[in-house]
């Protein structure tokens, strides 16, 4: 089933992009060769050292990115693939207090409490920030992990994909760069998934996607003051392109011109930018993400997710999918069979 393989695809190199970054984030490329890979890349799980974030979580478990994509996904697919507010409500609480608890307590980030203690009315306020009209705290990615998942849910219509990413983010993420960022991603899966798709189209969609969504976002969201997401996208994917062939390259250059912090004009185009550089692969994508460092596991999934999307499962070597299941007590390839089966 051409539709199965490309939906478990996108779950699968999400998780594993998301595992794999989950160790060496936050570090330099430096560090992560010296404290990591013996002065060399690394190009596997690794066990999280003491100074990592939820350093007491095993080797290969994933992060608050695909823990809350597959929670989502899977509120979502329950509702016979139909996005509404209550349903995001629904998936957001579940998250936060169902079986994937764990993930929300080590990993979830403080755009994403707010959100939640805005939701359950126990939000203590920021006299000295609350009033001020451009909010850009909340131009992270937060929303872009979770709102990606609705290219899912639509192999053929990129406009009701956005419309649903933006559903999706804007529960935790008021603001038009980060809920772009996610819709980008979203109409980039779908375009992936297309019979004819290819790394131009599915490129040319991002971008197409994420101007839609923005324009849109505008229109109901805060207002917020920023880097061009639509102009760091060009640069990444120009990144991606001219070193392709250059492995160290592409990682520091990448990191310098486009960088993999928190922001979405940050994280989300250097997925993209990875995207690029690998041809589309998903192994590569993630170990170019991975040895960046920085918020490595939001890009290695982010950019794993969209090639799993475009390559399909059957490309990725290894048995990732057992035990990235087993670890995270996660039934994968059964929400992707019943994403499929809608």
């Amino acid at each position: 089933m051409k539709n199965y393989d490309r939906i478990l695809g996108a779950l699968l190199g999400a998780a594993i992009g998301d595992a794999m970054g989950a160790a060496p984030a936050s570090r330099t490329p430096e560090l992560i060769k010296q404290d990591f890979g013996n002065d060399d890349f690394i190009y596997d799980y690794m066990d999280l050292l003491p100074d990592c974030t939820a350093f007491d979580m095993p080797k290969g478990a994933v992060t608050e990115g695909f823990s809350s994509a597959y929670v989502f996904a899977d509120h979502i697919c329950r509702n016979k693939g139909i996005v509404t507010p209550e349903i995001v409500r629904q998936a957001l609480f579940d998250w936060k207090d169902g079986p994937t608890k764990i993930y929300y307590e080590k990993y979830a980030g403080p755009t994403t409490r707010k959100g939640v203690a805005i939701i359950e009315q126990n939000y203590k306020g920021d006299e000295g920030r609350d009033h001020l009209l451009f909010e850009c705290r909340t131009a992270t990615c937060g929303a872009a992990v979770r709102a990606w998942i609705s290219g899912l849910y639509h192999n053929d219509d990129v406009e009701k994909a956005v419309t649903d990413a933006l559903t999706i983010g804007y529960i935790t993420h008021d603001n038009p760069i980060s809920l772009a960022a996610g819709a980008a991603l979203a109409g980039a899966v779908v375009y992936a998934q297309m019979e004819a798709a290819s790394l131009a189209s599915v490129l040319d969609g991002a971008v197409s996607s994420l101007d839609r969504a923005y324009r849109q976002a505008q229109s109901f969201c805060r207002p917020s003051s920023g880097a061009s997401i639509v102009r760091r996208l060009d640069l990444a994917i120009e990144t991606g392109i001219q070193f392709s062939n250059d492995f160290e390259k592409c990682i520091s250059v990448m990191n310098d011109r486009v960088g993999l912090g928190e922001l979405a004009s940050e994280s989300v185009p250097a997925a993209f930018g990875f995207f690029t550089a690998a041809g589309g692969d998903v192994m590569k994508t993630v170990y170019l993400s991975i040895n960046a460092g920085n918020n490595c596991d939001t890009v290695a999934m982010l950019g794993a997710a969209l090639a799993g999307a475009f390559h399909g499962a059957d490309s990725i070597p290894g048995n990732h999918l057992e035990f990235l299941s087993a670890v995270n007590h996660m039934d994968i390839a059964g929400l992707a069979r019943a994403i499929t089966d809608l």
